[in-house]
């Protein structure tokens, strides 16, 4: 039995592998609100302004 195929991209994506990597921080330790002032906002703050 062959696999489906996926065709609604539409609505979802796969993650490309070096994103998902690079984002892997952002979800688990460094997962401050940019719009914060406290420093984890400001990190994320830095990244969004970096990315």
């Amino acid at each position: 039995m062959s696999s489906p195929v996926y065709l609604d991209y539409n609505a979802t994506t796969p993650v490309a592998p070096k994103a998902g990597e690079t984002m892997l921080p952002f979800l688990r330790t460094q997962f401050g609100n940019p719009s914060s002032s406290h420093a984890w906002g400001q990190f994320a703050k830095a990244a969004v302004n970096n990315a």
